[in-house]
């Protein structure tokens, strides 16, 4: 899956947030408007953080999904498995607003997706980066460091807590003492586990991981799963980890969605060392009981 695109539109919503900022009597940027008041209401929703209700799509006369419907509830962890080809793609670009469905509905938070703002709730690990990403020449700690943007409050300076949030998310995903490289320095592995770090930095509330494991080898795809899952129980963010090969991640506490044949379906979550990834028609199977 090819979304790369979707970081930097993510990134482009998510920085027009400091447009409804103003100075306050202490001299303190304060949002006003709309804006403040859709960001309060995801902050502490009581709504599912995400709802595809029977969804369909086609491009021009192929269906792609055919009435997907599931909910991911607040702070859950969840595995989206489907074939290469299966529209594990389409469903993310969906979600993240890219496309809109022919019929059916799509809400974040309780809000129609369609009109959805608050996107620095929402943090996107995509499989690729845009293709000139890795030449730009900024630091892995800056890269970070950009993730906590909505704190720093538009264009003013970064405060001195931000520094220890950003060495923290290096050191959960194992990039400590790579804060002064560039970033066209890392390795591929490196460069998708310092873009986890930039997702996770700002502790947001939907947390979408595409095809995360896909160029890191076994020991760093199962310590990447197991941050996803310390970011849901820890912090009461909603992960949505979206893979072909779910045999690569560790035994988790986590709800499988089965993207096939233009449905969803659920199931217990079943992986280990020994299963296969799944095959062109993914049939997911396993025990019956969670693991």
């Amino acid at each position: 899956m090819r979304t790369a695109q979707s970081a930097r539109r993510l990134d482009t919503r998510a920085n027009r947030r400091g447009a409804g900022l103003r100075l306050g009597n202490d001299g303190k940027p304060r949002q006003t408007g709309q804006g403040a008041l859709v960001n309060q209401r995801v902050a502490s929703s009581p709504h599912p953080a995400v709802v595809f209700d029977n969804v369909r799509l086609s491009y021009r006369t192929s269906p792609v999904l055919k009435g997907a419907s599931f909910t991911l509830a607040p702070g859950g962890f969840y595995v989206l498995a489907g074939a290469n080809g299966s529209g594990k793609s389409t469903l993310i670009k969906l979600l993240l607003a890219e496309l809109f469905p022919n019929e059916g509905a799509i809400q974040l938070f309780g809000q129609d997706a369609r009109s959805f703002k608050s996107w620095q709730h929402v943090g996107y690990v995509p499989q690729q980066a845009p293709s000139d990403y890795r030449r730009f020449p900024a630091t892995v700690f800056e890269t970070v460091r950009a993730g906590l943007y909505a704190e720093s409050k538009a264009l003013l300076p970064y405060r001195p807590a931000h520094r220890s949030k950003t060495l923290e998310a290096l050191r959960q995903v194992g990039l400590a003492g790579f804060e002064q490289h560039l970033i066209g320095e890392l390795s591929g592995g490196q460069f998708q586990r310092m873009l986890l770090a930039r997702a996770i930095v700002a502790k947001p509330k939907l947390l979408v991981l595409d095809e995360p494991t896909s160029n890191l080898d076994d020991d760093s795809a199962q310590a990447l799963a197991r941050i996803a899952s310390e970011a849901a129980s820890s912090w009461g963010t909603t992960v949505l980890l979206v893979t072909h090969d779910r045999a690569r991640l560790p035994r988790l506490h986590a709800s499988m969605l089965v993207l096939e044949s233009g449905t969803i379906r659920e199931k217990p979550l079943n992986t280990t060392k020994e299963e296969a990834p799944c095959s062109s028609t993914c049939s997911c199977s396993g025990p019956s009981s969670p693991a």
